[in-house]
């Protein structure tokens, strides 16, 4: 017998939030400030692919979510005004991808 699910603290800010915040997945013309790719071809370090599905308390997969992520490049640093190092220009470091655009809600 699996475990209950537990319940993650809710972050919602709106019923906009995954069609405005990760726009061009869903198609609108206007640009975000982030997506799903945050490497290129010339990106230092170990490329990683995250994928999975966000449940609600009933176990169901939720179509309307966002998963958001920030991460350090290969060195360490931080594409963020207060690390003062030289960031890797090829890493985006902050990506969004919303579960609405895949058949089983995958993100």
């Amino acid at each position: 017998m699996s475990e209950p699910l537990k319940q993650t603290p809710s972050q919602t800010v709106g019923p906009y939030f995954a069609y405005g915040l990760s726009a061009q997945q869903y198609g609108y013309q206007h640009t975000a400030i982030a997506d799903s790719t945050l490497t290129d071809a010339e990106t230092e370090g170990e490329r990683i692919h995250v994928e999975g599905i966000v449940y609600d308390g009933n176990g169901d997969p939720i179509s309307d979510s966002m998963v958001e992520i920030w991460q350090a490049d290969a060195e360490g640093r931080f594409k963020h005004p207060e690390d003062t190092r030289r960031p890797n220009s090829h890493f985006e470091g902050f990506g969004r991808c919303g579960t609405g655009t895949d058949p089983e809600n995958k993100f």
